[in-house]
């Protein structure tokens, strides 16, 4: 269940390999007395360039469908690399969630605080190493998702939105740490989503290269 088959293919050689990639699969699939779901099977070009070449389900098997995106483990893979279709998939999922919340819960204030902490931030932020936003239309969404949520807990505040995000003790900082997420190493990422332990300077600051290296050497 759930077989893959990937390969760079840039020549005419590449391209026979990838079909005999896919013949031993369904051949190997008959032996077992495994058939093969046709409706299921779809081939999923990456990268610019691509040659976009047809491949057959066996030597004498159907086309197989070609689609613009492919979900893997909840995660939605795009032709073109870009996260745009997970961002909007994982927001709308939370603004749904909210609705539920508000429908079947009177409880506002901390209460409903935690139960966005519970069950609406993970859902948001689910595998967020592979599909993070490369631009700020997308940051926003996923900001806009807790900004909701603080007004639904009762509104921000003279303080502002900021500061009843501190008051409640949830990051506020998605759309800058998004943003820096790019100038991130992937083993950081889910330390720069999650961690309050940054100063404001910190967080808040434009991204600095050269200041950050500073940092570090006088750190050690």
């Amino acid at each position: 269940d759930n077989e893959k088959r990937c390969r760079v293919v840039n020549s005419t050689e590449q391209e026979i390999r990838m079909q005999e990639d896919i013949n031993n699969m369904v051949s190997w699939s008959h032996r077992m007395g495994v058939e093969l779901n046709e409706d299921k099977v779809h081939l999923l070009h990456l990268g610019q360039g691509n040659r976009r070449k047809e491949y057959t389900l066996g030597e004498e098997g159907p086309v197989i469908k070609e689609v613009d995106h492919e979900k893997d483990l909840g995660v939605i893979i795009s032709t073109d690399l870009k996260p745009d279709k997970m961002v909007a998939r994982q927001v709308q999922k939370a603004h749904v969630k909210l609705t539920q919340f508000s429908t079947a819960f009177t409880y506002r204030g901390k209460t409903w605080i935690d139960l966005y902490k519970t069950y609406v931030k993970p859902s948001l932020l689910y595998a967020c190493e592979a599909w993070r936003p490369c631009t700020l239309e997308g940051a926003e969404k996923l900001e806009g998702v807790q900004r909701r949520a603080i007004r639904m807990a009762g509104g921000q505040g003279a303080g502002g939105y900021r500061e009843a995000c501190r008051k409640a003790g949830i990051n506020s900082t998605y759309r800058k740490n998004w943003r820096r997420l790019t100038w991130c190493k992937p083993s950081e990422i889910c330390t720069a989503m999650t961690s309050l332990t940054e100063t404001p300077s910190e967080i808040w600051r434009k991204p600095n290269l050269e200041q950050d290296a500073e940092d570090s050497e006088r750190r050690k």
